[in-house]
């Protein structure tokens, strides 16, 4: 069942994420300050978060917000304390540069893209649905949910490398943007340019 994330739901999709996207920075803060940095998108009137649930557990789960870089920003202003407490679990050099910019209350791609302020921020499913329609199903729920909120444009970055999520957006509609590099990893952007006119959203 696809429904919206819930406080009861970060545990395990702290755990799933931590898992499933071992190279983003917000992974390797470890699992406490992924449920607290989940908490506040929760709370957060610009974020939006679902998850595919059977009943027992998360099998998925998709992020987004309809403003990425305003997303930061209240999270420096109204969700400081829960997040401060992380402050040492940020050791490797990707984590301590995206603290860095955490603190300072920045996106963590700011010189990417920012004439698109939505972006999908995170989607990951269990390694039993790799190769199902899941992702592709969580990934259009957001857009849907985006695309009510009044966006028309959303973006989205992937690992260069990482093919099978890009073949999924190529396959929805999105256009690939230029590549770059931040942290050691080398990233693309997506972006979807008009969700209003987006025909598997009908």
């Amino acid at each position: 069942m696809l429904r919206p994330m819930t406080e009861g739901d970060l545990p395990s999709v702290a755990q799933l994420f931590c898992e499933r996207l071992p190279a983003s920075p917000v992974s390797q803060m470890g699992e406490a300050f992924v449920r607290d940095f989940l908490a506040g998108f929760i709370a957060c009137p610009l974020g939006l978060a679902e998850v595919e649930h059977d009943g027992q557990c998360v099998q998925g789960f998709a992020i987004a917000s309809t403003d990425s870089a305003a997303s930061f920003a209240w999270l420096r202003a109204n969700r400081w304390a829960e997040l401060a407490k992380h402050r040492d679990a940020a050791v490797s050099d990707r984590a301590r540069g995206f603290w860095q910019l955490l603190e300072s209350g920045a996106h963590y791609h700011p010189q990417q893209l920012p004439e698109v302020a939505a972006e999908l921020l995170f989607v990951a499913v269990h390694w039993d649905k790799e190769g199902t329609r899941l992702a592709a199903g969580l990934v259009r729920r957001m857009l849907v949910e985006l695309r009510d909120a009044g966006v028309m444009q959303v973006k989205v970055f992937i690992g260069l490398h990482n093919s099978p999520p890009q073949n999924m957006l190529w396959a929805l509609g999105f256009e690939r943007r230029e590549a770059f590099v931040q942290d050691g990893r080398e990233l693309v952007g997506y972006v979807y340019s008009n969700l209003a006119q987006a025909p598997f959203l009908a």
